[in-house]
């Protein structure tokens, strides 16, 4: 991605101070020699490990020892990073969801996250993205729209929805609302193929669709969709409608990242 995008490629190996602390207490030279000959061993792995997977591609090592969440928000900001990518299993391996130190650099990371499933393919069926109708929205468009791109997918754009007039419907009504209700979803679809028709003039070739999905549940209905065999990666807004400067990250990318088993792209604004 990163030469696709004509950006530097940085790569992050951590090591906890925690994890090395008898071992360096054990050895018969100073903390401050140890840390640095340790460091120089991790980068040789780093390079090692570079040149056997991205065919010539150059990359800044960078190997840190400390507290490894702190260690890359640390290094996004000293780079002034755009996009940190991540895997989202741990060292315990595949599981449900991403791992907590995932999750933990996708809720404190201050820029976009793309954690990554071993299911991550050469070529993708389809790229979802969540639209909300919020200030994410056009953000989280554009940024799917340069992974399917890059993918060679097809664009997928959902919006989840529930009926307002259902409030209608608690007791007894003599009201029809099927109207109302007609018109608000068509309000919704003419929203939605707006971006649509704007994210096709930018990227020619690419084949973009959206989908109105209705759900009580918009997380439920959201879920779901993801789920489905012919999505294989899926972007949404870092937080959503609610936008509050005290949640790090919206309740439904929370779920989506604990619950679904493909990578994820979160997006800042």
């Amino acid at each position: 991605m990163a030469s696709h995008s004509g950006a530097s490629l940085h790569v992050i190996h951590a090591v906890n101070s925690k994890d090395i602390y008898q071992i360096a207490a054990a050895v018969p030279f100073s903390r401050k020699d140890f840390d640095e000959q340790l460091k120089e061993n991790i980068k040789g792995q780093l390079q090692e490990a570079v040149d056997s997977q991205l065919d010539g591609i150059g990359a800044v090592l960078h190997a840190s020892i400390g507290h490894p969440l702190d260690t890359v928000l640390k290094t996004i900001k000293d780079i002034n990073a755009d996009l940190l990518v991540i895997g989202a299993f741990g060292a315990g391996g595949p599981g449900r969801g991403a791992s907590a130190f995932s999750t933990k650099c996708a809720r404190r990371s201050p820029v976009n996250v793309l954690l990554v499933h071993e299911s991550w393919p050469d070529s993708a069926n389809s790229v979802l993205a969540c639209i909300d109708f919020s200030e994410y929205s056009d953000r989280v468009a554009d940024e799917a729209a340069s992974i399917a791109v890059f993918t060679g997918a097809k664009l997928i754009l959902i919006h989840a929805h529930s009926n307002p007039f259902d409030v209608f419907h608690w007791g007894f009504s003599p009201i029809d609302i099927s109207d109302e209700y007609a018109q608000y979803k068509d309000s919704l679809r003419s929203q939605l193929n707006n971006i649509v028709k704007r994210v096709g003039e930018q990227h020619a070739g690419l084949t973009v669709e959206s989908e109105l999905l209705y759900g009580v549940d918009y997380t439920k209905a959201i879920l779901a969709r993801v789920k489905k065999p012919d999505v294989n990666i899926a972007v949404i807004g870092a937080k959503g409608r609610t936008n509050l400067s005290y949640i790090l990250l919206g309740s439904t990318t929370e779920k989506m990242l604990r619950d679904t088993d493909i990578s994820v792209l979160t997006v800042r604004q």
